[in-house]
């Protein structure tokens, strides 16, 4: 049996630097103004004092951001194991903080080398915060940087598959239970095991403006697992919204966003 490869992290280049291209140029026509610096402590006192009041002026209330992740969408399609999807809504607060909240669904099909049959489905939920860095820029354009925090209640099978040798015609032991009495190892076959999880993530984004309330946007994700649970016999391989379960992993978002009306 060939092996099936995990979902790759890295997505298409053209993807990925679609919404930088687009950043540059919602920011190209804009005319930067010179940077004048205070010539004595008086003069940058009085500067800051106007730029706090300016920054107090926001609103509390920025707006309700709705968007879609198409990452997990594609990927499949190019030829991923993993199927998902994904939705996210946050609020704009002092065009500074944005609270974020995201769920989806994620499902996966993938057999080892050793001939043992993994699938994996369910549900995930991650809740956390953007920051806008530059959050005195009132555009909608924005780099951001965020945490999450991340949870999975999922079910999984795992199944192991006979190996036949073609030379000598045996079926060598892959990585099965093990019998103690006679030795050897015995197939074996676990449908619908509860599995959950919880992880941490550290993101890195970009969302563009394209056209009035709609936008687009991509993420990067570092994600390290907090804990795992599953059967002690045949642990999960895939962990929807986290990944493959190992301790950390790293993920890929390419969204695209609708500003609520205000």
């Amino acid at each position: 049996m060939n092996r099936k490869t995990w979902p790759s992290p890295i997505p298409k280049a053209l993807l990925l630097l679609l919404p930088l291209l687009l950043f540059a140029l919602s920011t190209a026509g804009q005319v930067r103004q010179p940077k004048r610096y205070a010539r004595d402590s008086k003069r940058l006192a009085e500067r800051k004092k106007l730029e706090k009041a300016a920054s107090d002026t926001l609103p509390l209330y920025g707006g309700t951001y709705v968007g879609a992740d198409l990452y997990g969408i594609g990927a499949h399609l190019f030829g991923s194991d993993t199927k998902s999807g994904e939705v996210q809504i946050d609020v704009n607060l002092k065009n500074r903080f944005f609270p974020v909240v995201e769920a989806g669904y994620a499902q996966t099909e993938t057999a080892s080398e050793y001939g043992t049959l993994y699938k994996s489905r369910g549900p995930y939920f991650r809740l956390g915060l953007n920051y806008k860095i530059k959050y005195k820029n009132p555009s909608e354009s924005h780099l951001y940087v965020g945490l999450r925090y991340g949870f999975a209640p999922f079910k999984y099978d795992v199944e192991s598959i006979p190996i036949v040798d073609d030379l000598f015609g045996e079926a060598p032991g892959n990585p099965n239970l093990n019998d103690d009495i006679w030795g050897g190892s015995v197939p074996f076959r676990v449908e619908g095991a509860s599995g959950k999880a919880q992880w941490a993530e550290i993101v890195f984004g970009l969302r563009v403006q394209v056209w009035k309330n709609f936008l687009m946007g991509w993420s990067l994700r570092y994600k390290q697992r907090l804990g795992n649970d599953g059967l002690a016999t045949a642990p999960p391989a895939y962990i929807p919204g986290f990944g493959e379960n190992k301790k950390s992993a790293v993920g890929i978002t390419y969204s695209v966003v609708y500003k609520l009306p205000l």
